[in-house]
């Protein structure tokens, strides 16, 4: 696709027109994510761009440590850019699958219980560990 944009446009009327330019059009620009092109190998550097905190105009998004390109590589999201930039990720590594009778494991055991969504008597205790 092949759009023509002013360099005085910012990057929330550069997402806006390539949204609407998308078959079938999106509805939220702010799903859009770019990344910008190397220059050396023609393929989208490996970080995305985060969403402009600040005033950026498509020069700055063209633009980087001294070089200029006139590619943009977008992908389209299921959430908003600045909602999914909130997110945290967390690593859980599973420590142990551990053979319990019901309700010795915690409260968790007897929520599921309560809920109908034990299977028998006998449950299993997971101990992980959660990483940051």
């Amino acid at each position: 696709m092949s759009l023509e944009l002013s360099s005085k446009d910012t990057y929330e009327e550069v997402s806006r027109q390539l949204a609407a330019a998308l078959t079938p059009p999106l509805d939220d620009p702010q799903k859009l994510r770019f990344t910008q092109q190397n220059n050396y190998t023609q393929q989208p550097k490996p970080q995305a761009m985060r969403f402009p905190t600040q005033e950026q105009d498509l020069p700055d998004m063209l633009h980087h440590f001294g070089q200029t390109t006139d590619t943009l590589f977008y992908e389209v999201l299921d959430l908003p850019l600045p909602q999914l930039e909130r997110l945290k990720t967390l690593k859980a590594s599973l420590l142990a699958r551990l053979p319990c009778q019901l309700g010795s494991c915690g409260g968790a055991v007897m929520q599921e219980r309560e809920e109908g969504l034990a299977k028998n008597e006998r449950g299993y205790c997971l101990v992980a560990a959660v990483m940051y």
